[in-house]
């Protein structure tokens, strides 16, 4: 699992990095600023999820939620923010850009925990959004028979550059889309 931290303040970035330390098979990028957060997802890092403060140098971590939010392959990934301020006002526009949570400074191991223990279990849950190939294209395969399933993922495996991500009805399906998938093509029986 990946996580994007971006932090001016060492210190905090320490601080953030012991209270998710004990997820096995997580791998933490850490950035100094909102400048260098763009430029890591501009080059193809996908993580599962993304830690920002709000006040940092060069791009502040609100106008980095918004550059995130009009980009199509960015606007997906999970965003918690970090601010040592209770501004409402602030805390409503990152609510409007949908964002994942909240974390007030100086952090409270149980207060923080809440809020990050969700997102981490929902991202382990779910391995099929975690970071993937960007030059890969994504088809979802709906189908209830697990032979007919298993042979258009086959045939779509067969064709280079397709990852598939199965599902044994519409009601997965839609799970998986709600979560976040975003695939490039949806094959799906008409009669489940």
């Amino acid at each position: 699992m990946k996580i994007l931290l971006a932090d001016d303040d060492k210190i905090e970035r320490t601080a953030l990095r012991q209270l998710i330390a004990h997820h096995p098979n997580l791998e933490i990028v850490e950035v100094e600023n909102g400048q260098a957060a763009l430029d890591v997802l501009c080059d193809g890092l996908r993580p599962d999820l993304c830690i920002f403060d709000i006040r940092m140098p060069e791009v502040d971590g609100v106008e980095l939620l918004k550059r995130m939010r009009r980009d199509p392959l960015l606007r997906g990934l999970k965003v918690v923010m970090t601010s040592a301020s209770r501004d409402r006002d602030t805390i409503v526009t990152l609510a409007k850009l949908q964002i994942a949570g909240y974390l007030l400074k100086p952090y409270d191991a149980a207060k923080s925990g809440a809020v990050l223990q969700p997102l981490l279990a929902a991202a382990e849950a779910n391995p099929q959004l975690a970071s993937r190939n960007l030059l890969a294209k994504t088809a979802l395969v709906v189908d209830g028979d697990d032979s007919s399933r298993a042979a258009v993922t086959a045939a779509v495996k067969n064709e280079e550059g397709w990852d598939v991500v199965p599902a044994k009805n519409g009601r997965e399906a839609l799970a998986r889309l709600q979560d976040g998938l975003r695939p490039d093509l949806v094959i799906v029986d008409v009669v489940m």
